[in-house]
């Protein structure tokens, strides 16, 4: 069946229409957000990163499926128009409008349904309010989490253009804060580049994010050297040097003494001794992180026997001990996995998950999640 002129002209200009439309986005390119944020490049990213990826895509679904449904149904109205009251076209071309209206009906029910979703996964049932208006309560307190933003529609959560305009310092419950966005997120107003954030704060220096590395652990960490009835100790002097390989050479991170003697207590070794072989990979990967976090420090202790809590195995290491390393440690303990702190009385302020134990050499006792 060939097409009518009409037909024609119609199906060409949706074509050049669609060749069209990327070219004029282009133009405003710069306004709108990417779908992946500037923090991938180092992995510092933070909740508003993640989020602001699912509601772009949600924005882009919606607005397409919209101008789907309006296209079908100029194109249908056409086909009637130009049917010469042949009726199969006539009832085609009704199917069609019935389709996009119905296409479009079932994109606004997943709209509001999506909104709805949000609104109970992310706040407590006890402060659940259907309540549309975003008139504050002040005789009620809000939880500062997802759900105190859902005054507002959910593709306003983390809305990039309010960072923009708050320079991100943004207060209370506010997304436009960059302690909600990662670092190299454009946060000046004019949105050009001048400010950024870094580290939870919009700033114009230079953002010095230490792009964080997993370790690779080697085969003797996975299949070939183990040793399943170890508690403490190494019994394969191989699987020491190769962790030892590994923390010195690959993560730049010292140890300071050389490996025990098998089972021997470090206590029992002249001038003392540290195992590191056995130390879980999650373990190396988390001194990893400690030192991109925060700063430079030498392993004083790991797996060697003499210890109450260190041992094959186990996610327990000594660290030297300085006032930054120990604070930054403390304060970042959850991005960090740590869930134990021991220190001396002089840094108790720091210490966590050790009730009234004191240490008393000078280092940071850590214990990571496993």
């Amino acid at each position: 069946m060939k097409l009518s002129k009409i037909n024609l002209l119609l199906v060409s200009g949706l074509v050049a229409l669609a060749l069209w439309l990327p070219q004029a986005g282009t133009a405003r390119a710069a306004a709108l957000p990417d779908l992946l944020p500037a923090c991938v490049e180092t992995g510092a990213c933070r909740i508003c990163d993640i989020v602001n990826v699912f509601v772009t895509l949600g924005r882009w679904l919606i607005a397409g499926a919209a101008g789907l449904a309006l296209l079908v149904i100029v194109f249908a109205g056409t086909n009637i128009v130009t049917s010469a009251g042949n009726a199969d076209k006539v009832g085609a071309a009704k199917k069609q409008i019935v389709g996009a209206v119905l296409g479009l009906g079932l994109v606004l029910v997943a709209f509001q349904l999506v909104a709805f979703i949000i609104f109970v996964l992310s706040t407590p049932a006890a402060e659940q309010n259907f309540d549309t208006s975003q008139v504050a309560d002040t005789g009620k307190q809000v939880p500062q989490n997802l759900g105190s933003f859902l005054g507002i529609p959910w593709w306003k959560i983390c809305d990039v253009q309010e960072l923009l305009a708050k320079e991100g310092k943004g207060t209370g419950a506010s997304t436009a804060s960059c302690l909600y966005w990662g670092d190299g997120t454009i946060c000046d107003k004019k949105n050009t580049g001048s400010k950024k954030c870094c580290q939870g704060e919009c700033t114009g220096k230079e953002c010095k994010t230490t792009k964080i590395v997993e370790p690779v652990a080697g085969p003797s960490l996975q299949t070939t050297l183990t040793c399943p009835n170890q508690t403490c100790g190494i019994c394969n002097p191989q699987i020491d040097r190769e962790t030892r390989n590994q923390l010195e050479n690959k993560l730049g991170i010292k140890v300071n003494k050389a490996m025990c003697s098998g089972n021997t207590s470090y206590k029992d070794t002249p001038g003392g001794c540290t195992t590191v072989g056995g130390l879980p990979p999650s373990t190396l990967a988390n001194l990893a992180k400690v030192k991109a976090k925060c700063e430079s420090f030498t392993l004083t202790g790991g797996t060697e026997c003499g210890h109450a809590s260190h041992g094959y195995n186990k996610p327990v290491v000594d660290i030297s001990l300085s006032a930054s390393l120990i604070k930054c440690m403390s304060d970042n303990r959850r991005e960090l996995n740590i869930v134990k702190i021991c220190t001396t009385a002089a840094y108790s302020q720091y210490s966590f998950g050790c009730g009234d134990y004191k240490e008393d050499a000078s280092h940071i006792h850590a214990e990571f999640r496993p």
